[in-house]
């Protein structure tokens, strides 16, 4: 499912029209591929998770937006929520 929402083709179109001109060879390539397999996997179900999740995410964002009428306290809201997600406690600062 995750396939369906993250574009894979155009990367691996730039990465054969690399070797087709001479830019990389496949071996670099491969390599390339193989070291960051993690970022890509990464990035894959993070794009699949947001595209599940946009009808939750539309609705909550609407709702702090529509429902905060005070600049400062929509940029409060969002800096909290942006911080600390609402299931986890304050992580300590490292500072101390």
């Amino acid at each position: 499912m995750a396939l369906k929402c993250y574009p894979l083709q155009p990367g691996g179109l730039i990465a054969i029209q690399a070797i087709l001109l001479g830019m990389a060879s496949p071996e670099s390539v491969y390599h390339e591929a193989e070291s960051n397999f993690q970022v890509i996997l990464l990035l894959m179900f993070m794009v699949a998770g947001i595209y599940f999740m946009r009808e939750l995410l539309l609705f909550t964002l609407s709702r702090i937006l529509l429902g905060i009428k005070a600049k400062a306290l929509l940029f409060l809201v969002f800096s909290r929520a942006q911080y600390y997600p609402p299931s986890l406690t304050p992580l300590p600062s490292p500072l101390h």
